[in-house]
């Protein structure tokens, strides 16, 4: 266990680890969620340029 777990508000992460473990999950959830709104796949976002309307609006 972790010096300062206990000194974390419930539900916070307990590390800088685990906070970015916890970031890249709500990311990679955010995504998969928008792709699914638009029906893409995963490659059909690789296929499409960077700077498109639909790619920016994942970005932001």
């Amino acid at each position: 266990m972790h010096r300062y777990a206990e000194a974390s508000p419930p539900g916070w992460p307990a590390t800088a680890e685990d906070s970015a473990y916890t970031a890249t999950a709500k990311a990679e959830r955010l995504i998969a969620e928008e792709l699914v709104r638009l029906n893409w796949a995963g490659e059909d976002l690789i296929r499409r340029p960077k700077s498109g309307p639909l790619n920016l609006g994942l970005a932001t």
